[in-house]
């Protein structure tokens, strides 16, 4: 490797020999707008290079050159969820047209094609995920000195995000009158009364409850590989490693279900095995046509419902912030907040929002007493 140079554009240079063609040696050149900069790139071509990723890129394509980004800057870093997500923006750049064009043949007009094709096909959100992907991707080309400009730069996807809904008092009644098993009440009562992901949920287990004190711990979640699912022992993000009090209209549907019990796991499919996305959307959708709900009624809208019940019965945002893990509720909220265990297991508003009156013992929490008609007032 040469010594750096200092370009007349004012960045860093640095000359590597990769290889021997036609009796001559072919080089590669680093650049980097600082030193350190140049250093870091340096790194990192070597370590693709190592492992034999790239590497003509004068011809290189934009399947490529994705590739190449990832594997430089994203691979080592990510959670097996995120791992498939990324694993999906391939599959979909595959489709397009620009994947096995050259980097430094791909114009704005080629990008906006993909784009609003994704849209028409009603794929709004697809295509705004895919327009960031491509941005980045493009970001690393001119880095690397391909390309000049970005053909991403001020292009723009209109998507009309799906709005959130809760579920209404129809919908809430034909729940608590519905006739379903033990595991199917349960399974419903713990998406309304805990607020929790979908694949936190079903990565469950009976160690996750402590009924004596009164809360759950969700700290695991089931990530779907390609239709083979798998429990990761952690959270979409740091903040959703929490514990939240087991609400009172929860608590009966619960006890039933984990006596009843004999696996660890609550939701685990026949097979003894974690639901994957299509068994999930199997079980979910037989579920609500026991019930009565209809198909746009999502394992979300529970999410949503019991952060706008919450809201209703005047829960402290903080709280409800820990409860369902996030790590900003709300745009005017900046940091995670921790709370002291008690607190967080003080479900005190919530039980009377439901109807309930909690007496309390010495030790714990004695049984709940229901004192409305309806778990809902």
């Amino acid at each position: 490797m040469g010594n750096p140079k200092k370009r007349k554009d004012g960045r860093y240079c640095r000359t590597v020999t990769i290889g021997i063609k036609n009796g001559k040696y072919v080089r590669k050149n680093i650049y980097g707008a600082t030193l350190k900069e140049l250093d870091k790139n340096y790194r990192e071509f070597m370590n693709l290079f190592d492992k034999g990723v790239i590497l003509d890129n004068k011809n290189i394509t934009t399947y490529e050159l994705a590739s190449q980004w990832y594997e430089s800057r994203k691979s080592r870093t990510l959670a097996a969820e995120t791992k498939h997500r990324y694993e999906t923006k391939f599959r979909h750049l595959k489709e397009t047209q620009i994947a096995e064009m050259k980097v430094t043949d791909v114009k704005p007009f080629n990008i906006e094609k993909i784009l609003a094709d994704f849209i028409d096909s009603g794929r709004e959100a697809t295509a705004e995920v895919m327009r960031v992907f491509l941005k980045n991707i493009f970001d690393y080309a001119i880095e690397q000195d391909l390309v000049l400009k970005n053909p991403c730069i001020n292009i723009k996807v209109s998507h009309r995000a799906k709005e959130k809904r809760a579920l209404n008092e129809i919908e809430k009644r034909k729940i608590e009158r519905a006739i379903l098993s033990p595991r199917d009440m349960a399974f419903l009562s713990v998406f309304r009364y805990t607020g929790a992901r979908r694949g936190e949920i079903l990565a469950l287990s009976k160690s996750d409850f402590n009924l004596s004190e009164g809360y759950v711990r969700i700290n695991k979640t089931v990530v779907d590989n390609n239709g083979h699912a798998f429990v990761e022992d952690r959270t979409k993000t740091p903040a959703g490693d929490r514990i939240m009090p087991i609400l009172a209209p929860l608590r009966e549907p619960l006890e039933e279900y984990l006596n009843s019990l004999n696996d660890d796991y609550l939701f685990f499919n026949k097979a003894g095995k974690p639901m994957s996305n299509q068994s999930f959307y199997n079980y979910f959708r037989k579920i609500k046509k026991v019930v009565g709900l209809p198909d746009d009624v999502t394992a979300h809208t529970f999410r949503h419902n019991f952060i706008s019940e919450c809201y209703q019965a005047g829960v402290d945002v903080k709280k409800l912030q820990q409860w369902v893990g996030h790590a900003d509720i709300r745009t005017t909220l900046n940091t995670y907040t921790h709370l002291e265990k008690g607190y967080v297991q003080d479900g005190e508003e919530m039980n009377e929002y439901y109807g309930y009156v909690v007496k309390m013992s010495s030790n714990s929490k004695s049984r709940n007493s229901k004192t409305a008609e309806s778990g809902v007032k």
